[in-house]
């Protein structure tokens, strides 16, 4: 299953300011911090069959 993106803005440079995210880094500490995060994962099957539009997979 992907992910799709929609626009929140429709000012052309904010668009492409937000295209702009190579300039940066994760320093290596805060990087080590974020490591530690306990990981979750993220399932919702319950409400999938609610929805008219959903098919299954």
């Amino acid at each position: 299953m992907g992910h799709s993106v929609l626009p929140k803005s429709t000012n052309e440079s904010r668009i492409k300011e937000n295209f702009d995210v190579f300039g940066w880094s994760i320093p290596e500490d805060l990087f080590a911090e974020f490591s530690e995060i306990e990981q979750a994962s993220s399932s919702f099957p319950h409400c999938l069959g609610r929805f008219p539009y959903h098919h299954g997979s």
